[in-house]
């Protein structure tokens, strides 16, 4: 396992200028950055695959990726800490067979737009996975069918101290 910890991440900042995703973690810690400006596949901001990292005090905003504009996270068991996922497009996390854990993290301002199943889940959209969501905000992300705040498919979840409001689904 390796730690990768920054000053802060208000200054600390790693943009990938449209140029692919800017991080990609499998095992360990990412603590005090700010991710931008990727754009991928599978994640645009920040891809997990096939592992079980921590990530701490991170920003991942302005990114696009097919499948989770912000972060992409595929047959991996996560814990994010005060993470703010925002203005990312199409969806600001995508939970693919996972069991990803989240402490106080805000998800905003997401996009998700199109038509039909593949516009679901502006905010957060969990397939195949068990998600755990405590304390923090769901707010202000839009998709262009249902479930803009959040969307769970074949999955369950355990929420608790969350503030889920001003979503807004086509």
């Amino acid at each position: 396992n390796i730690a990768v910890i920054g000053n802060d991440r208000e200054n600390t900042i790693i943009d990938a200028q449209g140029d692919g995703i800017v991080v990609q973690l499998f095992e360990g810690q990412f603590k005090n950055f700010t991710v931008t400006g990727g754009d991928g596949i599978r994640g645009g901001g920040i891809n997990i695959m096939y592992g079980s990292t921590s990530i701490t005090n991170v920003r991942v905003f302005n990114n696009y990726g097919h499948r989770g504009g912000g972060i992409f996270i595929d047959w991996s068991d996560p814990v994010l800490t005060n993470v703010i996922v925002e203005d990312n497009s199409r969806r600001g996390i995508y939970v693919n067979w996972s069991n990803p854990v989240l402490y106080d993290c805000v998800v905003t301002n997401n996009v998700s737009q199109g038509a039909g199943i593949g516009a679901n889940g502006g905010g957060i959209l969990a397939l195949y996975s068990d998600l755990t969501m405590i304390s923090g905000e769901i707010s202000y992300n839009t998709t262009g069918n249902k479930g803009a705040g959040m969307e769970f498919r074949d999955s369950d979840g355990f929420l608790s101290d969350l503030m889920i409001h001003n979503n807004s689904g086509g």
